[in-house]
C-alpha cells in the first residue's frame, strides 16, 4: 500500500450491517440519512461477512514438529471483483471504515480457529493492518470483548504486523500496543528484514516473535550470506527474549539449515500448505521431528543431556505477582541474588535483581511504598534482560548466546518456551569442558569425524527404533594403497581429508550420521529416507570425489590415468586413478531381529560387491530381521 490515499478523518455512520457483534441496529435515534458514500462502504462490509473466509497454514516447532501456532489467511477476493487482499484493506481506508472491516475479520476467524485441531496453547495468528489503529473508526478493547465470547484466553491471539507496511503509524499508537501486551496477547513483526524499519522496529514494538521473511530463508542451505545473517537476527532475537519463525520453508534442505541457526518455529510449503479444509491440519507435524533429528553426538550423550545436568533449578517470579510476594521469595531463599521472571505461559522474560530493590528495602518506608499498589510500582517496573536458549541448542549457540549480552548472569534455558532452568557461566564452560573430552574420547583425529564407538551407537539406535526407517552406507576408497604408498602418507591424508569433507557436504541436508572407520574406510547412517534418496546422494559424492581427487596425482599420472605400484601380493602393476564405492543397506519399519555385528558385516560385503559394479554402488533392501542377520 502506497499510503497516498487518505482516508476520511470522520468515522463513518453506524449501519446495520456495521454491528460488530453480528446483531442489528433498530433504526432509531436521529442518525442522518447515509450518503452514498456510506451505503458503498456498508456494502463493502456486508459482502466480507457473505463471501470471504480463510485459509489456516500451520505454525510448527522445528524441535518436535508441534504446532504452535496456525496463520489465518485470507481467502475470497476475487469474489468482492478486487484485484488482491490488498485492495480490499484500501478499499476500507478510503472509506474510514478499516477498524470495522478488521473486527468482521477477526469474529470470522475466531469462528473458524475454533474448529481446528488444537491443544490448548495453540495461537492464532492475525495480519493486522497497521493503518487499523489510525483509522477514524477505531475503537479499542474489541478484540478482548470477541475473546471473551469465543472463550479463548487473551494469550491465545496473535497479531501480526507487517514491516512491508510500515510501523511508523504503529509507533504512534504505542498506548495501543502496550494494552494488547498487558492483556497477555501477542505481537509479532511479519516479513522482518525486507521493510522499512529493520531493527529499530524491534526496539519500538517489543514483539514477543519475529517472522524472517522467505526472500533470507531461500535456498538459505547454500548462502552462506543468508547463513550468517539469519543466525545474527536469532541471536539477536534470542538475547531479547523473542521467539524466531522461519517463513516460507519449502525444502528440507531449507528446515534443516533454519533449525541448524536457532530457528523456533516453521512455517512453509514443506510443512503444510495453507488450506480451507480444516480436516487435512494436524496438531502434529512427526515428519517434521523425524527430519529435524540431528546427527547423532559424537559420543552417547548429547548436549541436551549435558545441559540439563548442569542446569539450576532457581526457582521463578511470575510477572503477575504482588511485590510482597518477590520479597518472600527473597527471604525463604537468601543464596538466591536474582530469580527468573516468566511471564502466565511459563515462558521467561527477563530477571529480577535483588540489587534493583535495594533503594526500597534500605528506605524507612521502601517496603511499604512498594506493596501500596496505588503508586504503580510493579514487578514488570524492575525486570532486566537476560539471554534465553532453548534446552536443545548446541553448546555452541548457548554460547554464543551467553556472549552477546554485557555480563549476564547466565542463560536461561526453555524447552518449547516454557523455562526449565538456568544455566551460569561457570556450569556453561563445564558443559563445553564435558563435550571437549567426550569428543576427542571417540573422534578420528584426522577427520574430526566420529569413530568406531559413535558408529556403534548409531546401529544399536538404529535396531531399538523400529519406528523410523533407515539406510546404512559403508563408503571405501578404491586404490587408495598404492597411492599412499607413491606419494606418501602425508599426501594421503590430505585425500581422506578430502573425502570426509565431500561426504559431510553431500549428505548435510539429510540429518545424516557420518562417521569415519579407519583408513579409507566411512560410514553413513540416514534415518526416514528411501534407498533411492540416498543413493543419489551417494552417487553424487562418488562423482565429485573422483573429479577433485585427480588434482592430488602429478601430471604425468593424469596423463597416463594412473600410476605404477605394487599390489597387496607385491606384484608390480598399473593402478587406474582413485575413485570411490558405496554399499548400502536400507532397512524398513518393523521389529529388528539382528546385532550390530551382523550390520557391520553384511555392509562390508555390501562395499565389496560395489567395487564390482559399473557405476560402484551396490543397495540392498533389509526387510526382516532374518534377512538383516543373512
Amino acid at each position: 500500500m502506497d499510503g497516498s490515499v487518505q482516508p476520511r478523518r470522520t468515522a463513518p455512520k453506524r449501519l446495520p450491517c456495521d454491528a460488530t457483534d453480528g446483531s442489528q441496529d433498530d433504526g432509531q435515534g436521529d442518525t442522518p440519512d447515509p450518503t452514498p458514500l456510506d451505503l458503498e462502504a456498508a456494502s463493502l462490509i456486508a459482502a466480507v461477512r457473505r463471501d470471504v473466509d480463510y485459509a489456516f497454514q500451520p505454525i510448527v516447532s522445528l524441535q518436535t514438529g508441534a504446532c504452535f501456532g496456525y496463520e489465518a489467511l485470507l481467502r475470497g477476493h476475487a469474489r468482492l471483483g478486487l484485484p488482491d487482499i490488498g485492495a480490499l484493506f484500501d478499499r476500507a481506508w478510503q472509506f474510514g471504515n478499516l477498524h470495522t472491516l478488521d473486527l468482521v475479520l477477526r469474529r470470522k476467524a475466531m469462528e473458524a480457529f475454533a474448529r481446528l485441531p488444537r491443544r490448548d496453547d495453540t495461537r492464532l495468528f492475525f495480519n493486522l493492518d497497521n493503518r487499523v489503529l489510525t483509522s477514524p473508526d477505531y475503537r479499542p478493547d474489541q478484540t478482548h470483548a470477541l475473546l471473551d465470547e469465543f472463550g479463548f484466553p487473551p494469550s491465545v491471539f496473535c497479531f501480526e504486523l507487517s514491516e512491508l507496511h510500515g510501523l511508523d503509524t504503529v509507533r504512534l499508537s504505542q498506548s495501543v500496543l502496550s494494552r494488547y501486551r498487558a492483556q497477555s496477547m501477542l505481537l509479532a513483526i511479519d516479513d522482518f528484514g525486507v521493510g522499512f524499519s529493520g531493527l529499530s522496529s524491534l526496539y519500538a514494538n517489543q514483539p514477543d516473535i519475529v517472522k524472517i521473511d522467505r526472500m533470507f530463508i531461500a535456498d538459505i542451505h547454500g548462502d552462506r550470506k543468508k547463513r550468517v545473517l539469519v543466525a545474527s537476527i536469532v541471536n539477536l532475537a534470542h538475547m531479547l527474549g523473542i521467539t524466531v519463525v522461519a517463513e516460507g520453508i519449502e525444502t528440507a534442505e531449507e528446515l534443516l539449515a533454519c533449525r541448524s541457526v536457532g530457528c523456533d518455529l516453521g512455517q512453509g510449503f514443506f510443512i503444510a500448505w495453507p488450506t480451507t479444509d480444516y480436516s487435512q491440519l494436524s496438531a502434529d507435524h512427526p515428519a517434521v521431528s523425524r527430519l529435524g533429528r540431528q546427527e547423532r553426538r559424537e559420543v552417547g550423550k548429547s548436549d541436551h543431556s549435558l545441559i540439563r545436568e548442569e542446569l539450576s533449578e532457581i526457582p521463578p517470579v511470575h510477572i503477575g505477582d504482588e511485590m510482597a510476594d518477590v520479597f518472600n521469595m527473597f527471604r525463604r531463599h537468601p543464596a538466591c541474588s536474582f530469580f527468573p521472571v516468566l511471564d502466565i505461559d511459563g515462558r521467561p522474560i527477563g530477571i529480577i535483581h535483588e540489587e534493583a530493590l535495594k533503594s526500597f528495602i534500605y528506605a524507612e518506608y521502601g517496603r511499604d511504598l512498594l506493596r501500596n499498589r496505588s503508586l504503580g510500582r510493579r514487578l514488570h517496573d524492575f525486570v532486566s534482560e537476560c539471554p534465553i536458549a532453548d534446552l536443545r541448542s548446541d553448546v555452541e549457540e548457548v554460547l554464543s548466546i551467553y556472549a552477546i549480552d554485557e555480563n549476564p548472569a547466565g542463560v536461561l534455558m526453555v524447552e518449547d518456551r516454557v523455562y526449565v532452568g538456568m544455566l551460569s557461566a561457570s556450569s556453561l564452560l563445564r558443559v563445553i569442558h564435558e563435550k571437549t573430552l567426550a569428543r576427542a574420547s571417540d573422534q578420528n583425529p584426522l577427520t574430526k569425524l566420529p569413530g568406531n564407538l559413535g558408529i556403534s551407537d548409531f546401529l544399536a539406535g538404529a535396531i531399538d527404533n523400529q519406528s523410523e526407517a533407515y539406510v546404512f552406507a559403508y563408503f571405501d576408497l578404491d586404490n587408495f594403497k598404492p597411492y599412499n604408498d607413491h606419494y606418501g602418507f602425508r599426501q594421503g591424508d590430505r585425500v581422506i581429508q578430502l573425502f570426509a569433507k565431500l561426504l559431510s557436504q553431500g549428505f548435510a541436508p539429510l540429518a545424516a550420521f557420518i562417521g569415519h572407520i579407519g583408513g579409507d574406510d566411512f560410514f553413513v547412517g540416514v534415518t526416514g529416507q528411501g534407498p533411492d534418496t540416498v543413493r543419489e546422494r551417494a552417487t553424487s559424492v562418488l562423482a565429485s570425489f573422483r573429479r577433485d581427487v585427480e588434482s592430488f596425482y602429478d601430471a604425468e599420472a593424469r596423463a597416463a590415468g594412473g600410476i605404477v605400484g605394487r599390489d597387496r601380493s607385491d606384484r608390480t602393476r598399473s593402478f587406474p586413478l582413485m575413485t570411490a564405492s558405496a554399499g548400502l543397506l536400507a532397512c524398513g519399519t518393523g521389529a529388528r531381529s539382528v546385532t550390530v555385528d551382523a550390520l557391520t558385516s553384511r555392509l562390508s560385503r555390501l562395499k565389496r560387491t560395489a567395487k564390482t559394479v559399473p557405476d560402484h554402488v551396490a543397495v540392498e533392501d533389509c526387510i526382516c530381521g532374518s534377512s538383516c542377520a543373512a
